[in-house]
């Protein structure tokens, strides 16, 4: 899951996805991370958004 991923799933940015993640410590670490490009386990992230989103719902 890439942070377009994240930002289509939460219908924000993708600066306010870059923003969200520097700012949660709890955030899963990212499974690929390049110069340019970070990507993450779909179920790790699904798992922080309906504890710190639960208003996201899914979608």
């Amino acid at each position: 899951m890439t942070s377009s991923d994240i930002a289509d799933r939460l219908g924000i940015s993708q600066t306010a996805v870059n923003k969200m993640i520097s700012r949660a410590s709890d955030f899963p670490e990212p499974v690929i991370e390049r110069s340019n490009f970070r990507a993450w386990r779909r179920s790790e992230v699904e798992e922080w958004i309906s504890r710190h989103r639960p208003d996201a719902g899914m979608r």
